[in-house]
Formats: C-alpha cells, structure tokens, sequence
C-alpha cells in the first residue's frame, strides 16, 4: 500500500479557462483569471462555495478532469506518470490532498478529491493548510501547519507500513519547500514532480533527515520566553550564537524576551 501526499494548486482552473469550448461559459461566470485571483480576492468565497457537487461549475470542471486528467490537472499529471512508472493502482493508493486557505485552491482539491474517488483511490477529504498561500503575514501559521499535519501524517502512515510519496507539483514556493523539507524529517520515501521544461516526472529522493541534536537541545529551554541576555548565555554555553539562529529563523525576540518560533516548537514535538 502506498500514500501520496499531493499539494494542490489552480491548474485545472487555469487549464479550464483556455478551453474553446468552454469560453462563453468562462465569460459568463467570469473565471478566466481564477487561477490568477489575489488571496484576499472577494471572488474567494464564490469559489469556495462552489466546491460541492451538483452546481454547473463544479460539474464542469470535474467532468474536464475525468475526461483528460492529465491535460486538466498538473497533480493527476505528476501522480498518474509516477505511479504508471512504479507500477502502482489506484486501489493500492491512498491519496491526501492539501489546499491553500483560498477559495480557488478548495474548489480544486475537491474537484481532485472526487475524480479520485471516482478513479477507484482510497481519497480523503482535502485538508485546509491554514495561511498557506496566504502570502508573508500568514507565513508563519503556514509553516505551523505545515509541519503539524503533514510530519505527522507521514509518521501515521509509516507506522501503518505504508509507503509514502509527496506529490509537490503544486509549486516549490517556500510552503512547498517547507512541506518536502518535514515529509524528509518524518520519513517520506520520494517526492516528485513534472519537470516544466522537460515535461517528464522527477523523482526527488529524500534521505534520513533529523534534527541537528545540538539544536533540539539548546533550544528546548527557549519553548517559554526568556530575556535575551539569558538566552544569549544558555546559547553561548552550548556553543550557539544567538544572532545566528535569529537569522535561520529558529527564533523569535518580542518585548525583550527570546522564544522558539511556533512552528519550530511543533517540529522539535516529533
């Protein structure tokens, strides 16, 4: 048994709006730049209320992507070479679709979640990655839920046994990054990706990947704030600098008080 991870993005939207076919409906509904919308769009929350079966647009979009999934979608396109690749069924797969927090991401991994579905996958509902796609000032709840749903699903599904694969076609942004960077640290076996130039799979493969043990604990006694020069002392005496972990992002200063990033704190959890 296998499970893949797969990041969502707007491709089948995008895809979508160049139908010629397709062109006076797009018109009407005024989706020809979706996949381009801002995250605080309002257009956001028309999206997302379209993400259930029954209403012409979803039934539209899902419809493209039964007929021609790996045209419609860059996911399915990743996921069904990689899979034709490793000889793998789809009744062998269960399959974990993460969407932004926006609207347009929702309506597409719903729409993947039921041609999967459909397919004969063992699909589970999409999973909402709070700020992720939400820009710089949610970035730091992005990288939070990052490593708190996605290390530990991968833990849950390598102690079931199961092989586990990210998907990460929907971009290498720095939330992307992030999320192959913790599937490493839990144990994910590839990652993988169509190549934009080359138009073939890439596989990326993820060695053992743990956290430096001097950094876990260092930084334990940081978890509740501490002033900065006593931070700066424990640091020094393990041989740490202070600045330097600032710089990483390992660490946050606030009203003269020195703590370990949230999301930080979850990955040094597992």
């Amino acid at each position: 048994m296998y499970a893949h991870l797969i990041t969502v993005g707007t491709s089948i939207l995008r895809n979508f709006a160049s139908l010629k076919e397709e062109q006076a409906f797009v018109e009407k509904r005024g989706m020809k730049d979706w996949h381009l919308m801002n995250p605080d769009d309002e257009r956001q929350r028309l999206a997302e209320s379209l993400a259930y079966r029954g209403n012409e647009a979803f039934e539209k979009l899902l419809s493209y992507v039964d007929k021609a999934p790996k045209e419609a979608s860059a996911e399915l396109n990743a996921l069904y070479r990689f899979m034709e690749l490793n000889m793998q069924r789809p009744n062998q797969v269960e399959a974990y679709l993460y969407s932004t927090e926006t609207g347009t991401g929702w309506l597409c991994s719903h729409v993947l979640y039921h041609h999967l579905k459909g397919r004969g996958f063992k699909a589970q509902q999409p999973i909402k990655l709070k700020g992720l796609g939400r820009g710089v000032d949610f970035f730091d709840v992005a990288l939070l839920e990052v490593v708190d749903k996605v290390v530990r699903m991968v833990k849950a599904k390598k102690e079931q046994g199961l092989r586990v694969f990210v998907n990460a076609t929907a971009g290498f942004k720095p939330e992307a990054t992030l999320l192959v960077v913790a599937s490493m640290l839990a144990g994910a076996d590839q990652a993988y990706y169509v190549h934009e130039a080359f138009k073939e799979v890439v596989t990326i493969p993820l060695p053992p990947l743990t956290v430096n043990p001097s950094y876990r604990e260092a930084l334990k006694p940081l978890l509740l704030p501490l002033p900065k020069h006593h931070a700066r002392e424990l640091l020094t005496f393990k041989g740490l600098n202070l600045a330097e972990l600032e710089e990483k992002g390992l660490l946050k200063e606030e009203g003269g008080n020195v703590t370990v990033r949230e999301w930080v704190k979850k990955l040094l959890e597992h």
